[in-house]
């Protein structure tokens, strides 16, 4: 979850799509949050306790949920998507 207003998240993305580069099998979707009283951001808000961005949340090849993270934490994303690469 990002948004264009979004400084950190603008921070963030060359640094995600690095790592769509070193992992061939990755793939990054973006939920645009407009604003905050948008359908996207109430429903992030309500279901995933979203209160800043940007916020990821990392699949694994089935579809099981690996781990989140909030913020501008590429560290923590990668180990996240190693992981799920074991």
């Amino acid at each position: 979850y990002y948004a264009e207003w979004c400084g950190p998240c603008h921070l963030l993305s060359p640094k995600l799509e690095r790592l769509l580069l070193k992992y061939k099998n990755l793939a990054l979707r973006k939920v645009d949050i407009k604003d905050w009283e948008s359908d996207a951001a109430k429903q992030a808000t309500k279901e995933f306790k979203l209160s800043s961005l940007p916020y990821i949340r990392i699949y694994g090849q089935r579809g099981e949920i690996l781990g989140s993270v909030q913020g501008n934490r590429i560290e923590e994303i990668e180990k996240i998507i190693e992981s799920g690469h074991r």
